[in-house]
């Protein structure tokens, strides 16, 4: 698993704006800048419902080890 690292704006309930800052992990390696930026919109669109969601930056933070792998 690699782990990311995506920040973000959206707008809330209230229609005010927020910034975040979220960590996720994919399967595989994303080199495609734009494929990445999907794929952040995606897991964090599950988390906010897509409310303006705009995708500011990505970044691969590390290599996650499987447990069963050690």
């Amino acid at each position: 698993m690699i782990r990311y690292e995506a920040t973000f704006t959206y707008t809330d309930t209230d229609g005010m704006p927020v910034d975040g800052c979220r960590p996720f992990t994919y399967p595989t390696l994303v080199t495609d800048p734009r494929q990445l930026v999907e794929l952040a919109a995606y897991v964090i669109g599950l988390l906010v419902s897509n409310r303006d969601l705009t995708i500011t930056s990505v970044r691969q933070t590390g290599t996650v080890i499987p447990a069963e792998v050690i």
